[in-house]
């Protein structure tokens, strides 16, 4: 599917030498005070007063304003316009911009600007840009970017840009996301529609405000002292929280085709259009549908082999030119290439599910969260009966051939993501501690590690063992690993490794001092800092236990254990165990997170639940010396 990628999020893991390069055209531009022509809009903005803002506040938005404007064949040009002033080092970045095009977006018009704190005034222009592709996993694409880099993006300077584009867009619609992770000081949408046409907008994760009319059919909605969101630990993802505004537009003529769409239904109906002709079931097609599942009975059986097929059978290559960012390829053609994208993969498996008399539909998903089984056939590793952990608890688009639905779509039970660990240790009068740990993963955690260890030669899974190990109990040592099930994606998986550890217990005169739980944390830090302003997302609900038996030194005996503890939040639980039984510690612990997100009014409850773990897993038993 298309991508819809924010600048600030893409650039530094794929545009390394792009930035390089374009730093050092910065410094060329440093050297001399261009003849810049800086717009009156700019020097504007630049003067405008500002509130005091806090210490950390790396820049501002001093205006974001966006004008579209529709001419009447339907064709949208719409002109950016963004400033900022830098407060801080870390601000530096807004002096690149990264501006997209492709097939159907043409850019007429680019130039950025900055005003220094000494009034200097520099300008670049489209010219100087550096263009780049835009995503590195597609063997290829027609999406393009230009990388434009503005001198003297320091502290104390004003940066802006003005670029244009027009295009034909697929879906007459129009989504500004005016919200930051810095102050925005001003912003402004305008829209101008032809006579006969109408809009109707949206707000998301704001109030909504009414549109000042500006002249015939000219509409503009402005903004003041946005306040940023800042990034947290384990917040939900970005856009899913900051404020959006969406406008769709049409012509009000009655029998004029219109690419604008209000409800979910009509864009079921444009998608199931889209996709006409392209599950066609080919001779070669029922060949090897009827090879795959040559035998089997079971209608679901029939499914996990023609998704393993699909999974593993067809390597994920994405060709998107024009349209193509969101229309499969007909499946004859992705069999024969043997690639495809996610929706291509999906394409094919549900022409061969129908071959084998097995109904399906499309469900279209933005991953950022009869009898009907969802499934992605484009992940490899997750199995049949499984959604990827960043499509659980979201919400898709269910295509039927007439119309589309927008349905809930589930989050695996806790115990469908498992972890056990069982070990069976021995500790020495020294206090040194080794063993052996049998370890089963389902869900999430299998896919997750079948991922690290698949493609690795043995020598290297075993450093992946290592290193899981440090993390579970400082100083320990592997001393061997193995592990089963690996290319079995519809099960579990399993580990056995053995480890040794020095001094694991520690002395206290004639007292020896045991940590019941030994592998392992489940606490975490999160809302030890600053008060959050947003709730705490998790990747999925897991059920994670521990079974330790650790047989103890002869010489000594039971002076106290930890207590039995239990604790109970609609968001997650826990309880622990530690038992004496024919001197040896049994220490047994479950840990449940029932939910993918703690809303904020429960982030107190949070914070105590994992403060109570953090007590239990500090708990000693202590033996003592006769």
């Amino acid at each position: 599917m298309r991508k819809t990628w924010y600048s600030t999020k893409w650039t530094r893991r794929r545009l390394t030498k792009a930035s390089q390069f374009a730093l050092v055209v910065s410094l060329v531009f440093a050297g001399s005070l261009a003849l810049a022509g800086t717009p009156d809009w700019l020097k504007q903005a630049a003067r405008a007063p500002l509130p005091t803002y806090p210490d950390d506040t790396d820049a501002v938005v001093l205006l974001d304003e966006r004008l579209t404007t529709v001419s009447p064949a339907g064709e949208v040009h719409i002109t950016y316009r963004k400033a900022y002033k830098i407060l801080r080092p870390e601000g530096r970045s807004k002096g690149t911009l990264y501006v997209y095009f492709d097939n159907e977006t043409q850019l007429t018009f680019l130039k950025g600007w900055s005003i220094t704190s000494q009034n200097g005034e520099y300008e670049v222009k489209q010219s100087d840009a550096i263009e780049t592709a835009a995503f590195s996993e597609g063997l290829y694409a027609d999406t393009r970017y230009l990388v434009l880099q503005i001198p003297a993006a320091q502290p104390g300077s004003v940066i802006g840009y003005e670029y244009q584009q027009k295009q034909r867009p697929f879906v007459m619609q129009a989504v500004w996301s005016f919200q930051d992770e810095i102050p925005v000081r001003r912003a402004r949408f305008a829209l101008e529609l032809p006579s006969t046409w109408s809009y109707t907008a949206y707000w998301r994760n704001r109030p909504a405000v009414s549109p000042q009319q500006t002249g015939e059919n000219r509409w503009s909605w402005e903004l003041a002292d946005i306040e940023p969101i800042r990034s947290e630990p384990e917040m939900p993802t970005w856009r899913s929280v900051a404020g959006q505004f969406g406008v769709s537009f049409a012509a009000r003529a009655s029998g004029q085709s219109s690419q604008s769409y209000s409800s979910w239904a009509q864009i079921g109906r444009w998608y199931a259009q889209l996709t006409t002709g392209r599950r066609e079931i080919t001779p070669a097609i029922r060949d090897k549908t009827r090879e795959i599942v040559a035998g089997v009975t079971d209608p679901l059986e029939k499914v996990r082999k023609l998704a393993a097929y699909v999974q593993h059978g067809i390597r994920y290559v994405a060709i998107e030119i024009a349209i193509g960012g969101y229309q499969p390829h007909a499946a004859q053609d992705v069999l024969a290439g043997g690639y495809g994208d996610c929706k291509d993969k999906v394409t094919l498996l549900s022409t061969m599910l129908r071959e084998a008399g097995i109904d399906s539909y499309y469900v279209l998903i933005n991953a950022d969260r009869g009898y009907i089984a969802l499934f992605d056939p484009t992940d490899s590793s997750t199995p049949l009966g499984y959604l990827p952990p960043s499509l659980q608890s979201n919400h898709g688009l269910l295509v039927t051939d007439a119309e589309g639905e927008l349905v809930k779509l589930p989050l695996s039970p806790a115990a469908a993501n498992r972890l056990l660990r069982v070990a069976t240790l021995s500790l020495d009068g020294l206090g040194n501690l080794k063993g052996s740990v049998e370890e089963v993963r389902k869900g999430p955690a299998a896919t997750a590690l079948r991922e690290r260890l698949l493609d690795l030669p043995n020598k290297q899974r075993q450093k992946v063992f290592q290193n899981m190990l440090a993390d579970l109990l400082d100083g320990a040592v592997l001393t061997s690993a193995s592990v089963s099930d690996l290319k079995e994606f519809d099960g579990s998986l399993s580990l056995s490794y053995n480890f040794t550890v020095r001094a694991y217990a520690e002395h206290a005169g004639k007292l020896l001092l045991i940590r019941s739980c030994v592998l392992g944390g489940k606490t975490r830090d999160v809302l030890e800092g600053k008060p959050r302003k947003q709730p705490v997302a998790f990747s999925h609900a897991t059920l994670e236990s521990d079974v330790v038996d650790i047989s103890l030194p002869s010489e000594y005996v039971i002076d106290e254990i930890p207590q039995t503890v239990k604790y109970d939040y609609p968001f997650a639980a826990y309880n622990s165990e530690t038992r004496i039984a024919e001197h040896a510690l049994h220490y047994s612990r479950t840990y449940q997170l029932k939910d993918v997100q703690v809303p904020v009014e429960q982030l107190e409850n949070l914070k105590k639940f994992f403060r109570e773990i953090a007590d239990d897993e500090r708990g000693y038993t202590i033996l003592k010396l006769p």
